[in-house]
């Protein structure tokens, strides 16, 4: 069975005649369901085969973000920080 999604699309005129809006089909590759994407997206991107994604759920659906290796280590500086500084982070977020 293969089911149509969009990922992270807003259903209007705009988005489908300047084609930030595409559809994608998900197909069974081995024993897990993946997709392929338009080659003009993975070039105006500059994706290739190989590069990683993170796949973010939203209210209104799913939106691929390029992985960005920074992210884990300012994630790490934070959490480290926080741990650190909870009293001091608690009373910044409370303003």
């Amino acid at each position: 069975m293969q089911t149509t999604i969009a990922l992270s699309c807003s259903y209007n005129s705009n988005h489908i005649k300047s084609r930030k809006c595409m559809e994608v089909k998900l197909r069974k590759v081995g024993n897990s369901i993946g997709t392929s994407f338009p080659k003009e997206v993975l070039d105006r991107l500059g994706l290739v085969e190989g590069d990683t994604l993170n796949l973010v759920v939203t209210d209104d659906g799913i939106k691929l973000v390029i992985h960005d290796p920074n992210f884990d280590k300012v994630m790490a500086a934070y959490k480290l920080g926080a741990s650190q500084y909870r009293n001091a982070m608690r009373e910044l977020a409370d303003g």
